[in-house]
């Protein structure tokens, strides 16, 4: 469907929409992607957000989790001079989640977040994979991580990266 025509006009500006109109029914249940909640990544962190690190794994993974969520806020706090809240996700509230993005570390073994989202995510992660659709992609070997941004399950007109 075209939406516009022809040359802008000098200061004029132009943004492209992608996902569903706000409100618009998606089949499937899946969750709608519009402008506002389309990301890439970079996306969450326009707005208010929060790291979260997973507490429900075992003793070495939450000790792993809480130290990247760390980490990932020592680098934000040198990039943007602002230090972001790190929370366990045993502590996060709904008022949390409705107020900021989220920023999860963990999957769904080890970050509750992630396990309560799990059925309206497009993805699957299960054992150091990524399942998208018919395709799975080993993220663990060798290093790799993975991320992704996505509306937030748990959150109307929010973000979750995981």
């Amino acid at each position: 469907k075209q939406a516009f025509a022809g040359k802008p006009k000098p200061g004029d500006h132009l943004a492209i929409r992608v996902g569903a109109p706000d409100g618009a029914e998606v089949p499937n249940g899946a969750l709608p992607r519009s402008w506002r909640l389309s990301g890439p990544v970079k996306e969450a962190y326009n707005d208010a957000f929060c790291f979260v690190y997973g507490t429900v794994g075992d003793e070495a993974a939450d000790k792993d989790l809480l130290d990247q969520a760390r980490r990932a806020a020592r680098e934000w706090q040198q990039f943007a001079d602002g230090l972001p809240e790190v929370k366990p996700d045993t502590a996060v509230t709904d008022e949390d989640l409705r107020a900021r993005n989220v920023v999860l570390f963990g999957d769904e073994r080890t970050n509750s977040l992630v396990t309560r989202m799990r059925d309206k995510l497009p993805f699957r992660m299960e054992n150091g994979t990524v399942r998208i659709g018919e395709r799975t992609y080993y993220y663990k070997e060798d290093g790799l991580g993975f991320m992704i941004c996505y509306p937030n399950p748990l959150a109307v007109n929010r973000l979750a990266v995981v």
